[in-house]
């Protein structure tokens, strides 16, 4: 799969889409390097890894697409990480990774800034979207 490397090293990205961003808004990118990419179930499992207490996705625009290698039966994180920009709580079921995780048994706890924290249904004691803001 293609990784746009950019001038920014904070502004790598595996989405043609968002490098084209950046390069408009004059971050550009030096480089596009073929890499192979692994599920994480695989990894997870390849590690003997069961318990995650907080699962923390940041792959500028490929969010969803990782979380849809999880073996959701096999493990189960307390707390899940992802960005999503644009995200709008108000018309929260709009985006495909909120639909998603959502429909793991999660919920979403908290949105500061790009990033959205789910934490699962069952878990006592955590506060509400309403409460998290």
């Amino acid at each position: 799969r293609s990784f746009f490397r950019s001038a920014d090293p904070r502004q790598g990205t595996f989405s043609r889409d968002v490098a084209e961003d950046s390069n408009g808004r004059g971050i550009a990118t030096i480089s596009q390097e073929n890499i192979q990419m692994r599920e994480l179930k695989d990894i997870l499992e390849e590690h003997a890894v069961r318990d995650v207490d907080v699962l923390t996705i940041d792959t500028e625009g490929g969010d969803l697409e990782v979380l849809q290698t999880l073996d959701w039966e096999r493990v189960r994180p307390t707390v899940i990480l992802v960005e999503e920009h644009g995200f709008d709580s108000k018309d929260a079921s709009r985006f495909p990774i909120y639909a998603f995780v959502v429909s793991h048994g999660y919920r979403l706890a908290c949105h500061l800034g790009y990033t959205l924290i789910f934490v699962k249904e069952n878990l006592e004691g955590a506060t509400s979207p309403a409460a998290a803001h």
